[in-house]
């Protein structure tokens, strides 16, 4: 994918920030999106859905089952804390890709109008995992519960490191060779406690 393609993928995902989700409002999302690029930022415990968002943006090492159970104690459905995970997440990835770039960061998106759909996935189950998943669990399936967020989060890592196709083959080069590829992507999430 060339650089214009990249930046049609990020676009797209960033504009889409600030409308409403599967289970959240625009005006949440769009929350979350400022909560991803603030720093340091004290956990609201007041506000259960920005506890998580905190948690999976600046202390991701101590996010636990136990952290996913009080959330969901206190309101936080799994299907949501699913989508606080791929905002928080694609925000970050984003602000990253830009910064690499030397971009200015992009500007939180309006909130819009709208209710979240709250759509159900039937055949997703919880098993051993925190958060309910369609089939094995994983990396791959752990958006599964949200398909918006899943979807959303597979078109992002296609642009920006392979596609889950691409994922399969160990002889393909995007710039870089396979091996180095997965070389600074071991370093980076090592730097970044994900230690996945």
């Amino acid at each position: 994918m060339d650089s214009a393609g990249i930046d049609a993928v990020v676009d797209d995902q960033w504009s889409r920030f600030g409308e409403a989700g599967t289970w959240l409002t625009g005006a949440e999302r769009a929350e979350l999106t400022r909560i991803a690029r603030s720093e340091a930022t004290p956990p609201d415990v007041k506000v259960p859905i920005r506890t998580a968002a905190v948690a999976v943006a600046h202390h991701a090492a101590t996010v636990t089952a136990d952290l996913v159970d009080d959330l969901e104690s206190r309101g936080v459905s799994r299907e949501q804390y699913v989508e606080i995970v791929g905002v928080v997440s694609r925000a970050m990835a984003i602000d990253t890709y830009d910064r690499g770039l030397g971009r200015e960061l992009r500007e939180v998106p309006a909130a819009g109008p709208g209710e979240p759909g709250r759509a159900t996935v039937a055949a997703a189950r919880r098993r051993a995992g925190w958060v309910p998943t369609v089939g094995p669990i994983g990396p791959p399936t752990a958006l599964d519960a949200v398909p918006a967020e899943a979807a959303a989060q597979e078109s992002l890592h296609a642009a920006l490191y392979l596609s889950y196709p691409e994922m399969a083959d160990l002889h393909v080069q995007r710039g870089l060779t396979r091996a180095q590829m997965e070389l600074v992507a071991a370093r980076v999430s090592y730097l970044n406690d994900c230690l996945y």
